[in-house]
């Protein structure tokens, strides 16, 4: 099976819009998944996590200092 080359979330606000999205999805031969609350955290999380600056660095001194606060 061939990997999809991108995905697209969509926030669907009433179940006629669902309907017909998946409909439309359907007629076009494409997939589509619904995520639970969980799991669009961990997405968003995720997201998060690529965005962030992975070029500075705390000491662990700092750390410590600020857990023990």
């Amino acid at each position: 099976m061939k990997k999809p080359s991108s995905y697209v979330l969509v926030g669907v606000k009433s179940s006629k819009a669902r309907k017909s999205l998946y409909g439309f999805l359907d007629d076009q031969g494409l997939k589509a998944k619904e995520l639970s609350v969980e799991e669009l955290e961990d997405l968003g999380l995720l997201m998060l996590m690529l965005e962030a600056d992975r070029t500075k660095t705390v000491s662990r001194d700092t750390i410590m200092r600020k857990l023990s606060r």
